[in-house]
């Protein structure tokens, strides 16, 4: 790490459902959303564009060269140093599993527990697989097709194999708190 007497911590969601609340949350029109995963576009202020909707995640991690880097730019190679990134981090979280994930703040940080728990977001299915959007499965609005949000899966594979490997750090880090 770059400053070792700092701790870093970071929280991921998974990027479709990141992408639909970022969505919502700033009011984009989906059609603009879905112009920037189609059509390569700047950044705008880091607020929209490409890379908000083309692994982000990746982008972030690997720094200024590959977030402004055109649509569909990144590489596996991206994917790998990002994973190598992250896992330097002290504490990694993710939304998808607050509950557990969030007693690294507790143990590592010494944050009161109780002031933790007031995220409660269990998004996995029965076979422990995480569902995109729970809320909109559960009949929430979603700004998009089902086709827009294939289009964005499929744009954003290299993101959701990094959140898959962030959700595995993060319980893993969770687990050896007690180790």
């Amino acid at each position: 790490m770059i400053c070792p007497q700092f701790q870093y911590l970071t929280v991921l969601r998974h990027p479709i459902a990141r992408i639909i609340s970022n969505t919502l949350f700033e009011r984009y029109p989906p059609d603009r959303v879905m112009y920037w995963a189609r059509r390569d576009s700047n950044a705008i202020l880091f607020f929209g564009g490409t890379p908000i909707v083309d692994n982000y995640f990746v982008r972030v991690l690997n720094g200024a060269e590959a977030y402004f880097s055109p649509l569909r730019s990144l590489t596996r190679a991206h994917l790998e140093r990002a994973k190598e990134i992250l896992a330097q981090f002290d504490i990694v979280m993710t939304i998808e599993d607050w509950q557990y994930t969030s007693q690294q703040l507790s143990k590592k940080l010494s944050w009161p527990a109780k002031s933790l728990t007031r995220v409660v977001n269990g998004r996995r299915d029965s076979q422990g697989k995480y569902k995109v959007a729970s809320a909109v499965a559960k009949g929430g609005k979603t700004p998009f097709t089902e086709q827009e949000t294939r289009e964005l899966t499929e744009l954003n594979a290299l993101d959701i194999e990094l959140f898959e490997f962030a959700s595995r750090l993060a319980q893993n880090l969770t687990r050896n708190l007690s180790s």
